[in-house]
């Protein structure tokens, strides 16, 4: 009898003990690879923390310089308000003086002082 030509059915069992089964070979082929592969990505997670470790305090050291440079824009602002307030008060007396002089200037001469009775002839 002979042998039936074309594709042919081969379970684990049945192949021939020179050859080792297929997924055997696929999964040494794959656990050579791992570990290296393994051992890549940890090196590229450690390189990203680094830097990102980097970024995070250059991040922190321009916060820092940021909230000095708030801390003294804004005491800066107190005092130039602390000053505005002393001229509007400077203001406010120099035209309080102002219309003193001006209700005196309005103020004729010749007429008596109404707070000072005199009997009249």
């Amino acid at each position: 009898m002979t042998a039936p030509l074309g594709p042919r059915l081969v379970r684990s069992g049945d192949a021939p003990s020179g050859q080792p089964p297929a997924s055997s070979v696929t999964g040494r082929t794959a656990g050579r690879w791992a570990l290296p592969l393994a051992l890549a990505i940890a090196l590229v997670a450690a390189a990203a923390w680094s830097v990102e470790l980097r970024r995070a305090d250059a991040l922190a050291l321009r916060v820092r310089e940021l909230s000095r440079a708030l801390r003294s824009a804004e005491a800066q602002i107190d005092a130039d308000r602390r000053h505005l307030g002393e001229i509007r008060d400077g203001v406010a007396g120099v035209r309080e003086r102002l219309d003193a002089l001006e209700a005196l200037a309005a103020k004729d001469p010749a007429q008596p002082d109404t707070g000072a009775s005199s009997p009249e002839p």
